[in-house]
């Protein structure tokens, strides 16, 4: 076979497409989710290939047909409640010159299940801190949801308001760095970790996924004070889909 830009259709067969997926796997040691991302590709490429040329079709079924392979399911990590609160603690010890702000993300964090990238949308239009307090979240595909604020929340949301002087006009996120550009995912799981350091609890408290998957934790609090799981979809913004109702029952409350 010659190089990349001289191949055709009839060098991409089903029978091709397994032989270098099984390489992946075999050769190149890569996971089976890397395996299906690289299958995805293909069938996205196969769908585009039906749609532009039609005369094509039989091909592109071909690739379509070749299956998502199943790999092994892993217990989600997540933080329970006496975990959060060392983690609060803490930030509330810390001499860091922005605990405050610190403080006022991981509780909006834990108070209302967000995924961190819902959190760091968050904006000064976006929260009520007069009763009733509540914030509101724009998750996947725009959908916007009210979560309500605890009144340890609300305080910390307004100190740190205050000390960084953002007006109500304000129309940037309100979580910010030190030069006052937004935070990044990445800054956040950076701050969690540093913490947790500073603490002594090192990865066995806090597990590198846990910054990532705090959505779960809310859900077990919620299950376990008794709300069912109609409730928590609207709180957390889930859809029906049941492996998420698998994950947040994966281990006893």
């Amino acid at each position: 076979m010659g190089a990349v830009v001289d191949l055709g259709l009839e060098h991409v067969q089903a029978d091709d497409i397994l032989a270098f997926l099984d390489h992946l796997e075999s050769e190149r040691k890569n996971s089976v989710t890397t395996r299906n991302a690289r299958l995805a590709a293909i069938h996205a490429f196969a769908r585009f290939l039906a749609t532009r040329n039609p005369e094509h079709v039989e091909e592109a079924q071909r690739l379509l047909a070749v299956p998502i392979k199943r790999g092994p399911s892993r217990a989600v990590d997540y933080l329970e409640g006496d975990e959060i609160g060392a983690m609060l603690e803490a930030i509330s010890s810390s001499q860091r010159r922005d605990h405050v702000r610190d403080r006022a993300l991981l509780l909006t964090l834990f108070n209302t299940g967000a995924r961190v990238q819902e959190l760091l949308d968050i904006r000064v239009g976006d929260l009520q801190l007069d009763r009733p307090t509540f914030v509101r979240l724009r998750g996947k595909g725009r959908k916007e949801r009210l979560c309500p604020l605890w009144p340890e929340t609300t305080t910390a949301l307004q100190a740190m308001l205050h000390i960084s002087h953002v007006s109500p006009e304000d129309s940037k996120p309100i979580f910010r760095n030190h030069r006052g550009e937004p935070m990044t995912r990445f800054g956040v799981r950076y701050l969690m970790r540093q913490y947790a350091d500073e603490h002594g609890r090192q990865r066995q408290l806090w597990p590198p996924s846990a910054f990532i998957l705090t959505p779960v934790a809310i859900a077990r609090r919620f299950i376990s004070s008794g709300p069912g799981w109609i409730s928590l979809r609207s709180a957390i913004g889930w859809g029906t889909r049941v492996s998420k109702r698998r994950t947040v029952t994966q281990r006893s409350i």
